[in-house]
C-alpha cells in the first residue's frame, strides 16, 4: 500500500447504482446479517464517529476513474511519498513523479475495468442478464459523492488455476493455446480493496457477502465462487478464512493461493473442483 499526500488525491465523484434500485439485491439488503446495513442501502462504519456513511452499489461508467484510483492505491506498483510539508525543489519534484506514476497506474486499471465490464457499465441494473458475461464491480462510496472507499469485482472465469489476466481477449488466447481441461466457468472474485480510513469497519465483509449473493441462486444462479490472493497479503488471507473460504492448494502457483466457497449444499466439493481443473 502506498501513502499519498492529501494534495495528490484526486477529487473523483462516485455516482454508482445503489443496491436498493436493483431487483436481485433488494432481498439481500432486507435480510443481510450485517447489522451495519439498512434496507436503504447505507453502511454505517463500526468504528469512529463518521457521520457520512457509505452507499453500497454497482459501478457505472462515470465511476471508473474513481474505482481505478482506489485499485491503483491498493495494488499499483508506484512509489511511497510521505508529505512532511517540504517546499524544496526535491520535495516538489518527488511529488510530481508520484503524481505521474499514480496517474499511469489508474489509467491502466481503468482500461482493464472497461474491457472486463463491457456493456454492464452502461446498463448495470441488468446485472442478471445471462447474455452479458461482463464483469460487475460492487463498490461502496460516500453519499456525498466525494470518495469511493471499497470495491469487489465479480466475473466469470474458468476455475482451472490459471493466472488471471486483465483483458478478456488475453484470457481467450491463453485458453485457446493451453491444454484443455474440464474446468467450468465459475464466479470469480478479485480486486478486493478498501481505503485505509475505512478498514476494519465491516465494509469488505459486506461487499464480499453481496458479491456471493449476486453470484448465487438469487442472482447469476451459480452454486460456488472462487478467488486468488497473494501469499504475502496476510490481511486478505485472514479475511477469506474468516468468511469460510476453503483452500484449493492443488491449484496454487506461487505467489498466488486459490480459495473456494460453496454457496449451496449441492456445490461440488474441493476435490471435485480440483479434478475438473485437471490437477
Amino acid at each position: 500500500m502506498r501513502a499519498w499526500p492529501l494534495a495528490l488525491l484526486p477529487t473523483l465523484a462516485a455516482a454508482l447504482v445503489p443496491f436498493a434500485s436493483i431487483d436481485c439485491m433488494r432481498p439481500w439488503l432486507e435480510t443481510s446479517t450485517h447489522k451495519v446495513v439498512g434496507h436503504e442501502g447505507l453502511l454505517k462504519p463500526r468504528l469512529g464517529t463518521d457521520a457520512d456513511p457509505v452507499t453500497l452499489g454497482l459501478m457505472e461508467a462515470d465511476d471508473v476513474a474513481c474505482v481505478s484510483s482506489l485499485i491503483a492505491d491498493a495494488f499499483g506498483g508506484g512509489i511511497e511519498v510521505i508529505d512532511n510539508g517540504g517546499q524544496s525543489w526535491e520535495d516538489k519534484a518527488l511529488r510530481g513523479v508520484a503524481d505521474v506514476v499514480k496517474t499511469y497506474d489508474s489509467t491502466e486499471y481503468a482500461l482493464g475495468l472497461r474491457a472486463r465490464c463491457g456493456a454492464r457499465l452502461k446498463k448495470p441494473t441488468r446485472v442478471t442478464d445471462p447474455n452479458d458475461r461482463g464483469a460487475v464491480m460492487l463498490i461502496a462510496a460516500r453519499p456525498s459523492g466525494t470518495e469511493c472507499v471499497a470495491a469487489v469485482e465479480l466475473r466469470l472465469r474458468r476455475a482451472d488455476g490459471a493466472h488471471p489476466t486483465p483483458l478478456p481477449m488475453l484470457d481467450a488466447l491463453r485458453d485457446a493455446f493451453s491444454a484443455k481441461s474440464g474446468a467450468p466457468d465459475r464466479p470469480y472474485i478479485s480486486n478486493v480493496c478498501v481505503a485505509d480510513a475505512c478498514r476494519r469497519r465491516g465494509v469488505a465483509q459486506a461487499l464480499m457477502d453481496a458479491a456471493e449473493h449476486l453470484a448465487g441462486p438469487s442472482g447469476w444462479g451459480y452454486d460456488s465462487v472462487f478467488l486468488h490472493v497473494h501469499e504475502e497479503n496476510p490481511a486478505a488471507l485472514g479475511l477469506y478464512e474468516a468468511l469460510a473460504y476453503e483452500k484449493l492448494e492443488a491449484l496454487d502457483e506461487a505467489p498466488l493461493r486459490y480459495f473456494y466457497k460453496r454457496l449451496t449444499e449441492y456445490a461440488p466439493s474441493v476435490p471435485d473442483v480440483v479434478a475438473a481443473a485437471g490437477r
